[in-house]
């Protein structure tokens, strides 16, 4: 009977899908609502918070998470550059990109240097409660 019920929790846990997201904003306040937002996801946690792009490279790099959610205009390495790097370092990272310019020009930038999903930076934290789905339908091919 112990084995039925070890099995059964194997496959309980198993079942449980929890995405693990990096992410980063030159903005302590920003990065702290958003990890604040997260904690709100069941299907999401944080493995990472970084302040520039240069930290998020390096994070990514070390955790290999499955979403980086990352603003385009940050000090040190921006946001375009990071996407760039991250997205040949690690293609199974769904890249999701924000940023108060929500102009035509800045999403296809954003998209043109790999990453998956564009939001407007005040749209951001709504956008959390689909990031798994994103992912899922992303890469379900490789899944």
């Amino acid at each position: 009977m112990s084995i039925i019920l070890d099995e059964i929790r194997v496959r309980s846990v198993e079942a449980e899908t929890v995405m693990r997201i990096v992410i980063a904003d030159d903005s302590d306040d920003y990065r702290e609502a958003l990890a604040h937002a997260i904690d709100g996801c069941p299907d999401l946690s944080v493995v990472g918070a970084a302040r520039n792009g240069a930290e998020l490279i390096e994070i990514c790099s070390a955790e290999h998470p499955d979403i980086a959610m990352t603003d385009l205009r940050m000090p040190i390495v921006d946001g375009i550059s990071a996407i760039r790097e991250i997205s040949k370092e690690s293609p199974r990272t769904l890249l999701v990109a924000f940023s108060t310019a929500n102009s035509a020009p800045i999403r296809h930038e954003a998209m043109a240097a790999g990453a998956h999903i564009f939001f407007p930076k005040d749209q951001a934290m709504t956008a959390l409660q689909s990031l798994s789905k994103a992912y899922e339908d992303h890469f379900k091919d490789a899944i």
